[in-house]
């Protein structure tokens, strides 16, 4: 389980199918886990979709059933689309903390449901804008996309061993979705990829993103493993 303090009162123990006791039926959490588990407020857990064993187990444990993502992937290799002609918008790198901030308040704004920032069973804006702010302080650079002076929308991409990048972050501005902002930076950061020489693209998304769904199979995506997402807070 892999704990992070985001702030007083707010520390989060990520989990994943490694980190349960599948061979003792009568508890789900090993002695080590368990003992970690005094360290958290809250815990997230991310196992295989269509688990119903393990997911009775979890609800048996008072988890919370919260969101089902899919990873996305983007074939550089084989992909026939224009993706050019997407975009409308300049992509430009950047690290600059006035930047840093715009981004912040487009995040905030936009990720009030997303389930890697609301770690609780209720949504609280406050808690998950203190994950947001650590995840964007935490980031090496950026992608802004920029309307003359505004910033429209952020894309952050990790670049990973196997040739392939990591859609790890991205958000628009509401004011600036009609106008095909998303479309056009996600385009730019393929073609960034690819003269990177990298052959996929890759991301995660909620099944319940219709919006951003879309959008990826726009750019020619395709959906493979399915991961359900459980919540739980933990009174110490």
């Amino acid at each position: 389980m892999e704990i992070k303090k985001y702030a007083e009162g707010l520390t989060v123990g990520n989990m994943t199918i490694a980190d349960f006791d599948s061979n003792n039926s009568n508890t789900l959490f090993s002695n080590d886990i368990a003992e970690k588990l005094k360290k958290v407020t809250n815990i997230r857990i991310a196992i295989p979709a269509y688990d119903d064993k393990l997911r009775k187990r979890l609800l048996d444990e008072n988890c919370v059933f919260v969101d089902r993502m899919m990873d996305v992937s983007i074939n550089l290799r084989n992909s026939k689309i224009d993706f050019q002609k997407y975009i409308r918008f300049p992509l430009e790198l950047s690290n600059n903390p006035e930047d840093r901030t715009a981004i912040c308040e487009i995040a905030y704004s936009s990720f009030v449901r997303d389930r890697r920032f609301h770690v609780q069973e209720q949504f609280d804006q406050k808690k998950a804008n203190q994950i947001i702010k650590t995840w964007i302080d935490e980031l090496p650079n950026f992608y802004l996309c920029r309307y003359k002076n505004d910033v429209a929308g952020f894309l952050a991409l990790h670049k990973l061993e196997n040739d392939a990048a990591y859609i790890h972050m991205a958000a628009v501005s509401a004011k600036y979705r009609p106008s095909g902002a998303a479309l056009s930076m996600y385009a730019s950061a393929i073609m960034e990829c690819k003269k990177q020489n990298c052959k996929k693209v890759i991301g995660f998304v909620s099944s319940g993103n219709t919006p951003v769904l879309n959008l990826y199979s726009t750019l020619g995506a395709s959906f493979d493993t399915v991961t359900d997402i459980f919540v739980k807070e933990i009174h110490q």
